[in-house]
């Protein structure tokens, strides 16, 4: 089944441009996409494709609303497309993952699935962004005390 994969890299390579795009010798190959860093790697024992990347750092001490966030988008994969969204403690960093079947993959299948994969990654990274600001602003608020005028707005 590995070979099935590398036919279909070397098909994806060439629909790209690319010539010579092959696994290295753990059946994993990196490239960068957009601004969106993949890497692809064959799981022989589920015999299946594994699709990786970063979507940034885990912040120092995240609030519940940053990890409701994440948990509800993987709930049922309703905002992942399948995918899921992970968290690797080595690195201390949020990624997003897809494991899709050999089986089901050739030269137009591996496009089709890389293309929605990065797509989905820069959404995350976009929201994500957004959720460690978020995020910076209620450590912000919450170690300021409230604003000077919180509840001087409403007058007897």
């Amino acid at each position: 089944m590995r070979a099935k994969f590398e036919a279909a890299i070397q098909d994806f390579g060439k629909r790209l441009g690319v010539g010579g795009l092959k696994l290295d010798e753990n059946g994993s190959i990196a490239m960068q996409l957009d601004e969106t860093e993949i890497l692809m790697g064959y799981v022989d024992a589920a015999e299946s494709v594994q699709f990786y990347t970063i979507l940034g750092g885990m912040p120092e001490e995240p609030s519940p609303q940053f990890l409701q966030v994440l948990l509800a988008a993987n709930n049922l994969g309703v905002a992942t497309n399948g995918a899921a969204i992970g968290y690797d403690a080595d690195d201390d960093t949020v990624t997003l993952n897809l494991r899709v079947p050999v089986d089901v993959i050739d030269g137009t299948t591996l496009e089709r699935t890389v293309e929605n994969f990065v797509n989905l990654a820069e959404f995350w990274k976009a929201n994500f962004a957004d959720l460690e600001r978020a995020e910076r602003n209620i450590d912000t608020a919450t170690s300021s005390g409230p604003p000077p005028s919180a509840g001087s707005w409403l007058r007897a």
